[in-house]
C-alpha cells in the first residue's frame, strides 16, 4: 500500500474551527487497501493461488469502511500487509469470536401488593421495561408486575428503600443462560455458539475414550485384535467380508 496526501497547505491560523482543520485531512479507509491478484507474479499464494476458490473470489476486506489511518498534507506512507489464515487455538486474534458474555435469567417474585403511593419509586428501582404498571384485575386501583426480567441488571436497588423489605425476592434461574456473543466477523453469530458447543463435545469425547482405554487397556486390546482378525484370509484366494 502506498499512499500519500499533497496539497497547498497552510497552517491553519491560532483559533481556527475544526471544520477548516478537518479540510485538511486525508482519511485512508480498509477499501483503498489494493491487492495483489492470487495469479500474479508477486503474489506469494503458491500454488493454492490457482484454486478455482481463489480465483473466483479472491481474498478481500470484510468491511470497506473502517478508518485505518488519517495523513496531513505532506505525509506519506509505505506498507506492505500480508494476511495470515490461523486458528484460535495458535493466538486469540484468530479466534472467530470477539466478545462472548454469559448470564444466568434473573427471577423476580413480588411477594406482597405494592401501595400506589411508592409504585413509581418500585418501579424506577429496577432497569426500564423491568416492571410495569397496570390495572388490578380485581378491585379498582393499579398494581405492579414483572413486565420483563430478561431486562434486569440484577442491580438490586430496590433494597435501597427501607419500605420495599420484604415485600420481593430476587434470584437467578439456574437452567436459564444468556449469552451474548460478537462475531469477529469470519462465522455469523448466531452459528457461533451451536459450532462451540460441537468442538466442546468432540473434547469430550476424547477425554472419554482415553480414560476409557486407561481404565479398560485389555478391552481396547481385544477390540483391535477383533478388527484385525476380521480382515485375515479365510482361505486361498477369498477373504471373509461383512456386508
Amino acid at each position: 500500500m502506498r499512499t500519500s496526501s499533497h496539497s497547498n497547505f497552510k497552517c491553519p491560523a491560532r483559533g481556527a474551527t475544526v471544520s477548516h482543520r478537518t479540510r485538511q485531512t486525508l482519511q485512508n479507509y480498509t477499501r483503498t487497501l489494493p491487492s495483489i491478484p492470487p495469479t500474479c507474479s508477486g503474489s506469494r499464494l503458491g500454488q493454492q493461488g490457482h484454486l478455482p476458490d481463489w480465483v473466483s473470489d479472491p481474498p478481500a476486506v470484510a468491511a470497506p469502511d473502517i478508518v485505518l489511518l488519517k495523513l496531513r498534507p505532506g505525509q506519506e506512507v509505505h506498507a506492505e500487509l500480508h494476511c495470515v489464515k490461523a486458528c484460535g487455538r495458535e493466538h486469540a486474534k484468530w479466534s472467530p469470536v470477539a466478545t462472548a458474555t454469559y448470564r444466568l435469567m434473573p427471577h423476580i417474585e413480588i411477594v406482597s401488593p405494592i401501595p400506589e403511593k411508592v409504585q413509581q419509586r418500585f418501579v424506577e428501582s429496577f432497569s426500564p421495561g423491568v416492571i410495569g404498571r397496570r390495572k388490578r384485575q380485581e378491585g379498582k386501583g393499579m398494581e405492579v408486575y414483572v413486565k420483563d426480567a430478561r431486562r434486569d441488571t440484577v442491580s438490586r436497588n430496590v433494597f435501597m428503600h427501607p419500605e420495599f423489605e420484604g415485600v420481593i425476592k430476587l434470584g437467578r434461574v439456574r437452567d436459564h443462560f444468556l449469552f451474548s456473543v460478537e462475531s469477529a466477523g469470519q462465522i455469523p453469530a448466531q452459528a457461533l455458539l451451536p459450532e462451540a458447543i460441537a468442538v466442546f463435545r468432540r473434547k469430550i469425547k476424547v477425554v472419554s475414550d482415553a480414560l476409557e482405554e486407561l481404565i479398560h487397556p485389555n478391552a481396547a486390546a481385544e477390540e483391535g485384535e477383533k478388527e484385525g482378525a476380521d480382515d485375515e484370509v479365510v482361505e486361498d484366494g477369498g477373504m471373509h467380508v461383512d456386508l
